[in-house]
């Protein structure tokens, strides 16, 4: 009996998540504590209303559903309160520590489930497998460069690495061993807001100013095209990702707005995020990571209030998770994302040098 991890005051409810970890309402202590099969503590969850905290919690299930997102999302019954909430438990997986030279928005993933990080220093990129282990470093191939700011992967596997400063993409193989790097026209765009390749090895680069150029794989150009707002304001276009089905998606942090073309640039539509979830504060502009996994979820990253919300290809809101704070299942100002081919979303944070790992 006690108050810390693993102990209890006064347990209740209890049911299991689809992952086989075991759910326990700690009533005394106004948490639920998750512990894997061997009883090992795994994450704890409290209230996210600080001023309606968890009270004699009278029953818990976890929604089996089929809708992957929601597939454990944990219904509590708060009688204290005369509540029903749901939150979400998601699966724990290792925290891979990156130290003081991470550089938080600097992410790719490849088919292999493998994660690319960027890094300060000379070596300035490292992956990793999702057990955490370093598989290799490698870097510009120069002695003086700057930070790599965006990175993407292309069909064929090959790392595409944009730098803070710099109109040039730098290549990779997936070992790591340098390909030959190209140079977007400057004139066009001084520096990359996001860069994304499509299923084809189309090589998609934004300006803050709403242009997108396309490029092959190799640097040889390919039309591009600008976005001109519906009500004529100016557009400041920070992230790109592609969906399964060779749309791009850019996100605007100007307005928190999302843009969707087809494969060949036609503007289909946009959504503003902060009109999705009435239920929740109207402040939304610290956005910026966004990633689209296999099944055309997109996730973006909202640094303001450290959590992460998941919308489909077409604009509708699914839900969010995470919640600020350094345990199990939450976040402090995630920035860069992505969503790896099982279903493990990989993030950055601008406030610690380390890359979380959740599963949902």
């Amino acid at each position: 009996m006690g108050n810390g991890d693993g102990e209890f005051d006064q347990p209740g409810a209890l049911t299991a998540d689809t992952y086989g970890n075991i759910l326990v309402a700690d009533s005394g202590n106004s948490r639920i504590e998750c512990l894997d099969r061997n009883g090992n503590l795994l994450s704890v969850y409290v209230s996210p209303f600080s001023h309606q905290p968890f009270d004699r919690i009278s029953g818990l299930v976890v929604n089996k559903t089929n809708w992957f997102f929601y597939s454990n999302r944990l219904t509590i019954v708060n009688s204290g309160y005369d509540k029903v909430l749901q939150h979400t438990a998601l699966s724990v997986l290792p925290r891979i520590p990156l130290g003081s030279e991470a550089v938080p928005f600097a992410l790719a993933t490849d088919a292999s489930d493998n994660l690319f990080v960027g890094v300060k220093g000379e070596l300035n990129i490292k992956k990793y497998n999702l057990r955490g282990d370093c598989l290799a470093q490698f870097g510009f191939p120069r002695t003086q460069s700057y930070e790599p700011f965006f990175m993407t992967t292309g069909p064929d596997g090959s790392l595409f690495v944009t730098e803070i400063n710099s109109p040039t993409v730098w290549r990779f193989d997936a070992d790591g061993k340098s390909l030959p790097s190209w140079r977007w026209d400057p004139k066009k765009v001084y520096y990359a807001g996001g860069i994304a390749v499509d299923s084809n090895g189309v090589v998609c680069i934004s300006n803050p100013i709403g242009t997108i150029l396309r490029y092959t794989s190799d640097g040889s150009p390919l039309a591009s095209y600008s976005f001109v707002h519906p009500d004529n304001r100016p557009v400041e276009f920070r992230n790109l990702t592609f969906d399964g089905e060779n749309n791009l998606f850019a996100y605007d942090t100007r307005h928190d707005e999302v843009a969707k073309f087809d494969s060949t640039g036609n503007f289909i539509k946009k959504w503003d995020v902060r009109g999705t979830d009435k239920d929740y504060w109207d402040k939304s502009w610290g956005y910026l990571g966004m990633s689209c996994d296999e099944q055309g979820t997109l996730y973006i990253c909202n640094q303001l209030e450290s959590n992460i919300r998941a919308y489909t290809n077409n604009g509708s809101y699914l839900g969010r998770f995470g919640s600020y704070g350094y345990g199990p299942g939450q976040m402090v100002c995630p920035a860069g994302i992505v969503v790896t081919r099982n279903g493990t979303v990989a993030f950055g944070q601008s406030s610690s040098s380390e890359l979380r790992l959740m599963r949902i």
